[in-house]
């Protein structure tokens, strides 16, 4: 095991603090978009002060590196079976075809989704690897990342399985906004189709 540098426990912190509040917005019945503005407020204020440091941050943040071939074949996989298995439910459940509002959260959702993909896997698991071996690091942070949509069990219970698939995936794929969109495309499919839920009500 290793030891966190000041930054990246300083970057853990946010990310807990972020977590809680948006547990808490879910027990209150509050709504997401308080905690969406303070994250923004506060990630896009650290983030600023970081790239005036260190140049080229932005690409070393959403695409460190090629994707290869397996890791999007993988990706694809992954992505497009959780959605025609959506689908599926949706039709059974006569949430098919969903209202027009779904396909404006599939437009926006892919920022809102590399927003979270840069939280687990740049921010939460990258550091916890510094401190457990990578399974154990993965496991924990796809965790964490699951518990922090509590008490909606229903999206904890999705978010688990799919978290551990983004933490495994993305050292193969290493380009935040391509699993932004895959995290959009099955996060919107899940809430509509699922769920039967608009989420354009959520905010």
């Amino acid at each position: 095991m290793g030891k966190l540098s000041p930054q990246a426990a300083f970057e853990l912190v946010l990310v807990v603090i972020l977590a809680c509040a948006n547990v808490v917005s879910e027990v209150l019945g509050s709504g997401k978009a308080l905690v969406v503005a303070a994250g923004v407020v506060l990630w896009g204020s650290y983030l600023a002060w970081r790239t005036r440091r260190e140049p080229g941050l932005w690409r070393q943040l959403l695409w460190p590196s090629q994707p290869e071939t397996q890791g999007l074949r993988s990706l694809a996989a992954f992505t497009g079976v959780g959605a025609l298995l959506s689908v599926l439910v949706g039709m059974l459940r006569g949430t098919w075809p969903p209202p027009a509002s779904f396909w404006l959260i599939l437009a926006l959702y892919p920022v809102w989704g590399t927003v979270q993909q840069f939280l687990l896997n740049a921010v939460l698991a990258r550091h916890l690897r510094a401190l457990l071996p990578a399974g154990w690091a993965h496991l924990v942070a796809a965790l964490g990342f699951a518990v922090a949509h509590a008490p909606d069990w229903p999206v904890v219970a999705a978010t688990f399985p799919a978290a551990l698939f983004w933490v495994w995936v993305y050292p193969r794929v290493s380009h935040l906004p391509l699993l932004g969109t895959a995290h959009a495309l099955l996060g919107t499919c899940f809430f509509y189709l699922v769920l039967g839920r608009d989420v354009a009500q959520v905010f």
